[in-house]
């Protein structure tokens, strides 16, 4: 049976949302101030993150619609179903984050357990290189500040440097970057920078990207050295062929960055398998429409279980899907946390 958000995601709470915006939106500052924060980024060493910055780079389209994205209640409800498996946190814009946080103290004022209580939050902060846009490499800064990451107690700053060599404008982008890491160390706390170097082109079609592993091996050379440490950065590359050359142009640990929307789950697991042998520096997954919006109305659940299980059991993709299938439409989980006389939640990450 497919997936349907609204089994999993009550529309009265998601109406609740606006409701809260326009009659009580300092909720949004109780949430942050009253959330369980991590008492650490990672409790094993590994990180299994989801990506929800698609809208506010101007990317809507996913599974065969073209708009799906843009559906706010479909793109929270999965989203929540995502954050209610083993995922360790979420990196997203600043709109979804306050929903997020509306959403978790509307729960825990009914009685109901908190979704984010000891999950990583982590800011997007540069999502204005809009998709189709003339502007399109210029990741611009245009979500949070450095004050709002800190008001909100958020637990990591997540930026993309996107560098076309032939663009005279790139060497702009990469000083604004640099700025930013020094913007994240003044923010305190040892608040990490998750940044995610990729080198393009512009093509016939538009942007490409260049997924070759000998140019990310220089991309990845150029981001661990940008500010005035890189104490805590992590860079989160893409998992192509010959991730072992990129793993080996570093010590950071490093990220992979995959689930573009369209991607296919077993491909997808597969290419996260592969990548996870490439060196001891390769530490977790972000991941991000296709864990959503997953192919043949599969649940997120699923595929996110799947992901966990081949991070942090070491499966190969068959085996970590065969698994996974065990908790799809589990529902029930959710719906326990919205009502508590029944029972149930998750796990904490450090369990």
């Amino acid at each position: 049976m497919a997936f349907t958000t609204s089994a999993f995601f009550p529309a009265a709470l998601y109406r609740e949302i606006t409701n809260t915006r326009v009659s009580k939106p300092e909720l949004i500052a109780a949430a942050a101030e009253r959330r369980v924060k991590p008492d650490e980024l990672t409790y094993d060493g590994k990180l299994s993150l989801l990506l929800v910055d698609q809208p506010a780079r101007r990317l809507t389209a996913a599974d065969g619609d073209p708009i799906a994205l843009g559906d706010r209640f479909e793109l929270l409800g999965r989203a929540l179903r995502v954050l209610s498996s083993e995922f360790d946190g979420v990196v997203t814009t600043v709109d979804v984050m306050e929903e997020l946080l509306i959403l978790d103290q509307l729960i825990v004022d009914e009685g109901g357990e908190s979704v984010i209580d000891d999950t990583l939050l982590i800011a997007a902060v540069n999502p204005g290189g809009l998709a189709g846009s003339a502007w399109e490499l210029s990741d611009r800064f245009t979500s949070f500040s450095s004050e709002s990451v800190a008001r909100l107690r958020l637990d990591g700053v997540f930026a993309r440097l996107r560098l076309d060599a032939e663009n005279k404008d790139a060497g702009d982008l990469l000083s604004s970057i640099g700025a930013a890491v020094e913007e994240v160390d003044r923010i305190g706390h040892n608040i990490p920078l998750l940044l995610a170097p990729l080198p393009v082109r512009r093509g016939p079609g538009g942007i490409e990207p260049l997924l070759r592993a000998e140019e990310l091996v220089k991309m990845a050379g150029v981001a661990s050295a940008l500010g005035s440490t890189s104490m805590h950065t992590w860079l989160a590359m893409p998992p192509v062929e010959d991730l072992a050359w990129v793993a080996r142009a570093t010590t950071l640990p490093m990220l992979m960055l995959g689930g573009d929307a369209g991607d296919a789950t077993p491909a997808m697991l597969a290419s996260f398998a592969a990548g996870m042998q490439a060196g001891d520096n390769v530490r977790g997954i972000m991941a991000g429409a296709s864990v959503m919006f997953p192919p043949d109305g599969e649940d997120p659940v699923v595929v996110a279980h799947a992901i966990e299980r081949v991070l942090r059991d070491g499966l190969d993709a068959g085996a970590a899907w065969a698994q996974a299938a065990e908790v799809r439409g589990s529902d029930a989980e959710w719906l326990n946390k919205l009502f508590p006389q029944a029972g149930g939640r998750k796990e904490p990450r450090s369990a």
